[in-house]
């Protein structure tokens, strides 16, 4: 089903999915699905490889402990080659053996995300062990919107807190869309979201442009 969606939805998009993956932290959803929580990183690793088989393979059969299929097809196949996969997660052994074969970016999570100065290296020391070329993974990271003093958007200010990241590192910053400021209490409707959002973009073209 996932290698489905995934595929449907970069071919109907033209090739601009990109697909971030995790193992989770919460013990119910497992439980909720029947799952053991304890192998969650067994049954995404499985994921996975079947996901690329079905993307890259016209037939596809597979086979391990409690899954077996064979001479599937799956239509479309995704316009980009490889579809962009991003894993999140910390460095432990299993991420980075994840990320070394199935990954085009990481999501840095936990004390990762807060220390990027020194997780990014690590992250690329890590994968060049693995045998992985370092350089064809990205790096994104989730950052706010900086707000004005009374409770706008400050361009200027998300613009420069972005090329701080960039200097770090990160190859990719995805900003979440400015909605209540909680410090003020200040709601952004639409139509001003829609001009904020036109700022930022215009700014951030000024500031990366040269």
């Amino acid at each position: 089903m996932l290698a489905k969606t995934a595929a449907t939805l970069d071919y109907l998009s033209l090739g601009r999915l990109d697909l971030g993956v995790g193992v989770g932290w919460q013990r119910a959803e497992y439980e909720a699905c029947g799952l053991d929580f304890g192998k969650r990183g067994r049954a995404l690793d499985q994921s996975l490889e079947i996901c690329r088989r079905f993307w890259d393979e016209n037939v596809t059969s597979f086979e391990s402990e409690g899954l077996a299929f064979e001479n599937l097809h799956m239509m479309p196949k995704p316009i980009q080659k490889p579809l962009p996969i991003w894993i999140s997660g910390t460095l432990n052994p299993a991420v980075v053996r994840r990320l070394s074969r199935y990954g085009q970016a990481w999501l840095p999570w936990g004390d990762e995300a807060v220390n990027l100065g020194a997780s990014i290296p690590a992250m690329r020391s890590h994968v060049e062990e693995a045998g992985r070329d370092a350089s064809s993974i990205g790096v994104v990271v989730r950052t706010q919107v900086v707000r004005s003093t009374d409770g706008g958007v400050d361009a200027l200010a998300t613009a420069q807190e972005a090329a701080r990241l960039v200097d770090l590192g990160v190859t990719d910053v995805v900003l979440a869309p400015p909605g209540l400021d909680v410090p003020t209490g200040r709601v952004i409707g639409d139509e001003e979201m829609a001009v904020a959002m036109k700022e930022l973009v215009d700014t951030f073209w000024r500031t990366y442009s040269g």
